[in-house]
């Protein structure tokens, strides 16, 4: 396999590096993979979710085209607001704890945009809990006082997803997700609550199509413990190792496949016609130019070394985890200042739903501020999605301030 790239260490070739080094290789890892995971279960029918799913279908369809892999790849658009609204019939503690779910603080208002319900038609049952919408619910009172809300307004919101799922079933419909019995889906993974909740949908409507998920890596979770679904890295978070390490930051892994789009809401139908719904809050176009590069890149790296190790044997597939492991310990574990502060400074939209707040994957301030305020090191330390790299970033910055 050729070297890892340097294009340079100068401000217009980070990314493209980045691309090349760590995009790609994970591409060609976990794509190999997918294919072989097709023909094993004899898959090919193959659904990308949006929004990772883009750029996995683009790459795949260069590496696998239709008439040399018999696998028929389709994209979906989807998201866990879009899936887990539709899926409703009822409205459970589980349901409300998913919507309530998230690090950030968001307004009375925000959560009730979340769930499908408007402030006007709430503004009374929210009254009644002396609260207001544009209330902050930070504190577990308030998120008490939130559930009781949703299910006061339960009749409102299943009457809200009953319409969303009619729509989405067009959607579906229109997209062949019906005409299959088997069909695989494919995007990062985590949760699998998209999965879980079109399963849920499916069921509802008396379908037959049986969903297989391939993923990246899997969280255990009370949605995943059920569900078909198999995972490149660790699956149900096993074996431990491939966990700990994608588990040290997430959405440097997310970042990879990320894709310019903003996250769709619902489907909604005007007249003969289907169309998304889109968040405009929860958008990449801040940093199109970045995914531009890691992605353009990404490929580059897979025309130069796809042939290289192309096959279908379980040494192959180890060859390319160990070498994926290898390579994202180095940058997890022992970044260099550059990369600390690069990666640190991309914002992540914490959420689903309307409500989605963006936030640096790591918050870092001029270190005067922490020598000041020692109260700032804990803060930005908690607020920081990659903790590893914002100790790196004090580490660098007091060797730095001493020369």
């Amino acid at each position: 396999m050729k070297s890892l790239v340097n294009f340079g260490r100068n401000e217009d070739m980070f990314w493209k590096n980045f691309g090349y080094s760590y995009a790609g290789i994970l591409y060609l890892g976990f794509l190999n993979w997918l294919k072989d995971k097709l023909i094993e279960s004899n898959i090919s029918e193959v659904f990308f979710l949006a929004r990772d799913g883009w750029i996995m279908k683009k790459t795949f369809d260069i590496m696998f085209p239709n008439s040399s892999s018999n696998v028929h790849t389709h994209y979906l658009y989807s998201s866990r607001r879009m899936f887990n609204i539709a899926s409703l019939e009822i409205l459970t503690n589980d349901d409300i704890n998913f919507f309530l779910s998230g690090s950030t603080i968001l307004t009375v208002k925000e959560y009730l945009n979340r769930i499908g319900v408007t402030f006007d038609k709430a503004r009374d049952v929210v009254k009644a809990f002396g609260l207001s919408g544009d209330e902050f619910v930070d504190s577990e009172l308030k998120k008490e006082q939130i559930k009781e809300i949703f299910f006061d307004l339960e009749e409102s919101i299943l009457e809200n997803a009953k319409l969303e799922r009619e729509n989405l079933i067009k959607y579906l419909k229109l997209n062949y997700v019906f005409d299959f019995n088997n069909i695989a889906l494919v995007d990062i993974g985590w949760f699998g609550s998209m999965q879980y909740s079109l399963n849920k949908i499916l069921r509802s409507y008396n379908s037959n199509t049986q969903l297989k998920g391939l993923y990246l890596g899997t969280f255990m979770s009370e949605t995943t413990r059920d569900l078909n679904m198999e995972a490149f890295l660790f699956n149900k978070q096993k074996p431990i190792e491939y966990f700990e390490l994608v588990y040290k930051c997430v959405e440097v892994f997310e970042l990879l496949f990320s894709s310019s789009e903003p996250s769709v809401l619902s489907v909604e139908v005007d007249n003969t016609n289907i169309l998304m719904k889109f968040d405009i809050n929860d958008n990449n176009i801040d940093k199109i130019v970045v995914l531009n590069d890691i992605h353009s890149n990404a490929l580059n790296f897979i025309k130069d070394n796809r042939l290289l190790y192309s096959g279908s044997n379980a040494n192959i597939a180890n060859y390319y985890k160990d070498r994926i492991y290898d390579t994202f310990h180095r940058l997890l574990f022992e970044p260099t200042f550059e990369e600390v502060v690069k990666i640190g400074n991309i914002n992540h939209a914490e959420g689903f739903g309307q409500g989605t707040k963006l936030r640096s994957i790591v918050t870092m301030k001029p270190i005067e501020e922490y020598y000041n305020d020692l109260t700032n090191v804990v803060n930005d330390y908690k607020n920081s999605y990659w903790r590893t790299g914002f100790t790196k970033y004090l580490y660098y910055e007091q060797k730095n301030s001493k020369k």
